[in-house]
């Protein structure tokens, strides 16, 4: 039985990672990144002081979260390198040998084996299979259109343009828009999808290389998630710890019931929210937003690392907590409002150990993490988009209420608990959407929801446990245990939609419910991709008519000469090259000297229809077809 339950483990990872990768190329150099860059350093990292003498469970987390931070400097070391592949397996065959040699891995894993193997069916069947299944709306082909179903467009693949960005750049990540400065993002977590884009010199899609490391990510979350309910919870049986993670992870929205509602019975304080209307997942987050997981990762650690200080009373523990808190801001920094919060009222509360030095610390760290990031452009005070106080008038907690129904009904129906720090989590995780958004962008009525809902979710992963086992464990009414049940089928159910409506859309190839872009102009994106420098910049006036997504960088992977209405809207404008629009207007009428103008400062064009001008050439030819600048020196 053992034999046929680990062939069927090995030949789902074997599947999901062909398709998920893109072939078999792809998925080979992800299994050599797993197993012989990351893994190696995990388990140097796992032997250095302090970390080793945290319990399994915590010294998975811990590890893992400084790898993930290490990789960014990595990243740009690897830079120097005039050639990947030699660099990469060198890097690889040190990492190896050092751990074999220094690290005792056989020792290591015979201490994680138990944590790990609670794992197996959750991180290794079923997370996998749930990414194949939404993957199988993206990029799909529908006679003579290339779709990209739900918003896997807007979300999925604004983020692997971000992934694209840092591989065009010669170190720190440049503006979409060629000569337009520092790109300003969260781009740290980033960086670990592009070391895996062409790692020992097999590049894959920076969409592929995303969704292969957000699996990775995901996978550390669900552990995270179990080692904070099972920590939290120590007299309470384990299996109810993991019923918790699977309830947070798998069933815990129900925006659906509460949209179709609403907007049927649109009845006063009932009716859809404005503001705030929009929440983020767990099981999302893992999917689309990496970056977010990770910071979700940050979080729970955070609260760990405070327990075990407030029980101790060990300063690496107070280190190691104010540091993760700290990056996170690089990570997602919405988050870091209701983190930083909830610490200061749990301080207030007396419930601290030693707050000065707490603080102290966390201040320190604060600022020297905000200082960094303001540095290298992860935190910028230019452009339009500021933070601004106004009440919702109850719109977040209306949404939060009716969309995260299987969790307050869980925890009301088991009865009143003790006060923890994860109560004055979610209150303040409420509390930070509702008094605060951003101005100055289409997304500043979700900006602060969005991703503080799936806050809001993982921090009843360490209330639930104890609920689930008084009312699962007998002993109580039988209405509380199905009025549980219910809740948390409409949970599944509508995670199930979810996911099931890429493998419908996959099969029925609806026009619906799809961003999508003529097949020969994506075609012609594909051969920029694959045929031209990994800096080279490109004309693209379908850009301004492409208000969500900018596709050059989606899917040609490389930056645009003009600004756009996306990249006015999501980066931050600079004046010099607002003026490249004009040129391009006296290009399209027929001023030789636009485009000898444009050819002198752009590599690559890509238009339909053709060009005549001494000053392009043509290079790939179609219903879209591409030209190449007789100016530019490559």
């Amino acid at each position: 039985m053992a034999i046929v339950t680990k062939t069927i483990v090995a030949a789902v990872i074997v599947a999901v990672l062909l398709f998920v990768g893109g072939g078999p190329a792809a998925a080979g150099v992800f299994v050599v990144f797993a197993l012989f860059f990351l893994l190696p350093a995990f388990v140097i990292v796992s032997r250095a002081p302090f970390v080793r003498m945290m319990p399994p469970d915590l010294r998975i987390i811990a590890a893992a979260i400084i790898v993930v931070l290490l990789a960014v400097p990595w990243y740009f070391v690897r830079r120097l390198s005039p050639m990947t592949l030699p660099f990469d397996l060198a890097a690889s065959i040190v990492l190896t040998l050092v751990a074999m040699r220094f690290a005792a891995p056989g020792t290591l894993f015979d201490e994680l084996r138990p944590a790990v193997r609670r794992l197996v069916i959750p991180v290794l069947v079923v997370l996998p299979l749930l990414f194949a299944m939404v993957w199988l709306g993206f990029e799909v082909r529908a006679g003579n259109e290339v779709r990209y179903y739900g918003l896997l467009a807007v979300d999925f693949g604004n983020l692997a343009s971000v992934v694209s960005a840092l591989r065009a750049s010669p170190m720190l990540p440049q503006s979409y828009v060629a000569g337009g400065g520092i790109f300003s993002y969260h781009w740290l977590y980033f960086t670990l999808p592009a070391l895996l884009s062409d790692f020992l010199g097999v590049t894959m899609p920076s969409a592929n290389a995303l969704i292969l490391t957000n699996l990775l990510m995901a996978a550390l979350l669900f552990h995270t998630i179990v080692t904070a309910a099972r920590w939290f919870n120590e007299e309470v049986s384990e299996r109810f710890a993991s019923g918790a993670a699977a309830v947070v992870v798998f069933a815990p929205f129900t925006t659906y019931f509460y949209q179709a509602a609403a907007t049927r019975f649109p009845i006063g304080w009932f009716a859809l929210p404005t503001r705030n209307h929009l929440l983020l997942s767990p099981l999302t987050s893992m999917l689309i937003f990496g970056n977010n997981t990770f910071a979700l990762v940050l979080a729970l650690f955070v609260a760990i690392a405070l327990d075990r200080w407030n029980g101790e009373g060990k300063i690496g523990d107070a280190l190691f907590g104010v540091a993760a808190l700290a990056v996170a801001i690089g990570y997602s920094v919405t988050l870091v409002f209701p983190l930083a919060l909830t610490l200061m009222m749990w301080t207030l509360l007396g419930r601290v150990r030693r707050p000065i030095v707490a603080l102290g610390l966390a201040a320190l760290s604060g600022a020297a993490a905000v200082a960094i990031f303001f540095a290298i452009g992860v935190l910028t005070s230019g452009g339009s988009r500021h933070i601004a106080i106004g009440f919702d008038r109850g719109q977040f907690f209306r949404m939060v209420l009716f969309g995260l129904a299987p969790l307050w009904v869980i925890v009301l129906l088991a009865g009143r608990r003790s006060l923890s720090i994860f109560h004055v989590l979610i209150a303040v995780s409420i509390a930070v959407p509702t008094m605060l958004y951003t101005t100055g962008s289409a997304g500043s009525m979700i900006d602060f929801s969005m991703k503080t809902g799936s806050l809001v979710a993982i921090a009843f992963a360490p209330i639930l446990p104890a609920a689930l086992e008084r009312l699962f464990g007998g002993g109580i009414a039988r209405w509380r245990v199905a009025a549980a049940t219910i809740v948390i089928a409409l949970g599944l159910i509508q995670t199930a939609a979810f996911v099931l409506q890429f493998p419908w859309y996959r099969a029925t190839r609806p026009a619906a419910h799809a961003y999508a872009m003529p097949a020969d102009y994506h075609d012609a994106l594909v051969w920029i991709r694959d045929h031209t420098p990994r800096q080279a910049v490109v004309i693209d006036p379908q850009g301004l008519r492409t208000q969500e997504v900018l596709y050059p960088m989606m899917v040609g992977e490389r930056r645009v000469w003009l600004p756009t209405v996306f990249t006015n809207e999501v980066l931050i404008s600079s004046s010099r090259v607002t003026g490249r629009v004009p040129v391009w207007n006296a290009f399209i009428a027929g001023d030789e000297a636009a485009r000898q103008r444009a050819a002198a400062e752009a590599d690559y064009l890509v238009v339909r229809g053709s060009v005549t001008s001494p000053s392009w050439r043509e290079v790939r030819r179609g219903e879209w077809s591409v030209f190449e600048s007789a100016l530019r020196k490559r």
